[in-house]
């Protein structure tokens, strides 16, 4: 069964936000987000592209200087790692994977317009197996434009249920995002 919605729209903003950052690389920008404690980001390979360190933008405007610890540029996943303690760790939803129709949210830094990120919403589509190398992709029609790149996308409790990955230029909201739970 659908996982309980429990939270609301503004609620969810709220608690997501403070873990979602800001990266900046020598290619661009875009988005990433806490997953532990002590300052390890998941992001895109594509957002990082080559580089062996980027800027860290955190919620309140704190630059941190971020090292690429790893990339898969063939699933399209990269690691890195800022100095902190305490940090603002997302939960990730790694068991009982979201539903067709399920209603989803994604945050990021959108066109790298300035100010905070934002957040829109959707539901999820299909699943793809295989799009990212082995990875299976979430099809959702969730708004996503450049700058959301591997930001989170998220279920109504807030916990990660993708990694926004890929949008179809030319389609009618159709976009992707990696399946968190492989």
């Amino acid at each position: 069964p659908p996982v309980p919605i429990t939270k609301s729209y503004n609620q969810i903003a709220e608690d997501v936000r403070p873990s979602v950052v800001r990266i900046e690389s020598s290619t661009g920008v875009g988005t990433g987000f806490i997953v532990s404690p002590f300052g390890a980001i998941v992001t895109n390979a594509h957002v990082i592209g080559d580089d062996l360190s980027v800027n860290v933008t955190l919620s309140d405007g704190t630059v941190r200087r971020g090292l690429v610890l790893g990339r898969r540029e063939a699933v399209d996943v990269a690691i890195l790692m800022i100095s902190g303690h305490q940090m603002p760790a997302l939960k990730l939803r790694l068991t009982g994977r979201p539903k067709v129709g399920e209603e989803v949210l994604a945050m990021g830094y959108a066109l790298d317009l300035p100010g905070t990120a934002s957040l829109t919403k959707g539901m999820i589509s299909a699943f793809r197996p295989a799009a990212f190398g082995s990875l299976t992709a979430l099809q959702t029609d969730t708004p996503l434009n450049p700058g959301n790149s591997g930001g989170p996308l998220v279920d109504m409790n807030g916990h990660v249920v993708g990694i926004s990955t890929a949008i179809i230029s030319g389609a009618q909201n159709i976009n992707f995002a990696i399946v968190i739970d492989e």
